[in-house]
């Protein structure tokens, strides 16, 4: 069966895009729901792995406070079919102590698989686990949260990102940290480190120095690799690296971080309540970089009414592709790429989204007035949508969803899109879900052109 199955899915192969019968459908399927806002989503063998603010988890259809309701704090697992929920706990606290900086917000936000898969990196804002002394980034079993006792980087504030290197030789960890381990003086691999995946132990080879201007707050946000691991792409908030001007995105050569490449997005935020650019996501694959924020300009180009939170810029330069551009009324917090539909998927706290043919014309078909904005005319698109990959057009899919903070989290993988986030659908009357959405995606298998086999099937995609 493998040879004719193979014959048919090079013939089926989608290299432009992802025609609206491919794509998922605006209702979710079951999912587990949690009280609070979920940052990351980790999918591995079935299991949704969540990182976030709740406090408590519950299978689909229980009320806020029900019988099936169980207290998990700020990390939990569910099965991703079901929605069930499983006894995998890794037992966060976060009491003040000695740690004053850990009182304040707590949480969990990111998570990362091991090389052997047999482990999980856990990142946030948390003193102990398993009742044990971990700061803010700690490791534990996939089957049982078990702490494992030999993994200690000890960041001293938070952890936004983890990401391990392909060879699995290193663990990357980002956040808002000023230094990192046992480092003697502050700040030191301030914001961004690499650490042992074994140990946790500084690896002191990689040092980029992040920095802003006069010493205003700084973190990174997001953490990506070139499709050769080479290069290592920064996102967050900050105004240089390694004395070279980078607006919030940069890149550094993966072994040392000395060497700033020259991938430099042209990126601007005129918001005078908040004139910072974020980056809270990058997507990489072999002809461009996704980032996915928080600012209004690029290039110059981009208002109050035109945020260009989603751009995708050349990996060598930075420029910007003045051809893939969607504006909406509100930040962007997280995208994803399916290189199989050809697609990118994109989530953050917006009401409306006005599509573009060029840096200068707007197109909507059916615009009408949305949000609170009056100034805003675009098309009703709530926290969530979808682009072709090849030229940057939005997709009919629109799922309507509710919440203030919206979408901060997307993932997908064999055959399934999981979403979280503050979120509830369906938006109006009563909401059977809450801060995590789950959709079924086609399966099949693109021939390999974009070097993805993780789905598959013998019937072709609809043409």
């Amino acid at each position: 069966m493998r040879g004719p199955a193979l014959a048919l899915l090079f013939l089926g192969s989608v290299p432009g895009g992802a025609p609206a019968a491919q794509m998922p459908g605006n209702a979710p399927q079951a999912a587990c729901l949690a009280d609070g806002q979920i940052e990351d989503i980790l999918l591995v063998d079935g299991v949704a792995y969540l990182a976030g603010r709740f406090q408590n988890v519950r299978p689909p259809g229980e009320v806020i406070g029900g019988p099936l309701e169980v207290a998990r704090r700020w990390f939990a697992a569910c099965d991703a079919a079901t929605g069930a929920v499983l006894a995998w706990d890794p037992q966060a606290t976060c009491d003040p102590g000695p740690f004053p900086t850990c009182s304040s917000n707590p949480r969990g936000q990111t998570l990362a698989l091991s090389a052997d898969r047999q482990s999980i990196y856990l990142g946030g804002k948390f003193r102990t686990i398993g009742g044990v002394q971990r700061r803010h980034a700690a490791k534990v079993a996939r089957t049982n949260a078990a702490l494992d006792p030999t993994w200690v980087p000890e960041p001293d504030d938070r952890v936004q990102r983890l990401l391990l290197a392909p060879d699995g030789a290193r663990v990357y960890i980002a956040g808002n940290f000023l230094k990192v381990g046992g480092c003697a003086t502050t700040p030191c691999h301030a914001y961004v480190a690499a650490v042992s995946p074994t140990t946790g132990l500084l690896d002191t080879t990689f040092d980029p120095l992040v920095a802003s201007d006069g010493g205003a707050f700084a973190s990174v946000y997001s953490l990506a690799f070139s499709p050769d691991a080479q290069t290592l792409y920064l996102g967050g908030q900050f105004d240089s690296v390694n004395a070279a001007r980078r607006v919030s995105a940069a890149s550094v050569d993966s072994a040392t971080g000395a060497v700033t490449s020259l991938f430099a997005p042209d990126l601007a935020d005129a918001n005078p309540s908040d004139p910072e650019v974020q980056i809270y996501d990058l997507q990489v694959d072999r002809d461009w970089v996704y980032l996915c924020g928080d600012w209004w300009a690029t290039g110059g180009l981009g208002d109050q009414q035109n945020q260009r939170n989603v751009n995708r810029f050349a990996p060598a330069t930075g420029a910007v592709d003045t051809g893939f551009w969607i504006a909406t009324d509100g930040g962007v917090q997280a995208c994803a790429l399916d290189p199989d539909l050809g697609v990118l998927f994109v989530g953050g706290h917006f009401d409306c989204v006005r599509a573009w043919v060029d840096s200068t014309t707007p197109v909507d078909p059916t615009p009408s007035q949305c949000g609170t904005d009056a100034l805003f005319v675009g098309t009703q698109q709530r926290d969530l949508f979808a682009l072709t990959v090849a030229d940057g057009s939005l997709l009919p899919w629109n799922p309507d969803t509710a919440g203030a903070a919206g979408t901060w989290a997307i993932t997908r993988d064999n055959g399934r899109l999981l979403v979280g986030g503050e979120l509830a659908w369906p938006r109006t009357g009563t909401a059977t879900h809450q801060a995590l959405l789950a959709y079924p995606l086609p399966l099949f298998a693109d021939g390999f052109e974009q070097e993805n086999s993780d789905r598959w099937s013998a019937t072709l995609p609809p043409n």
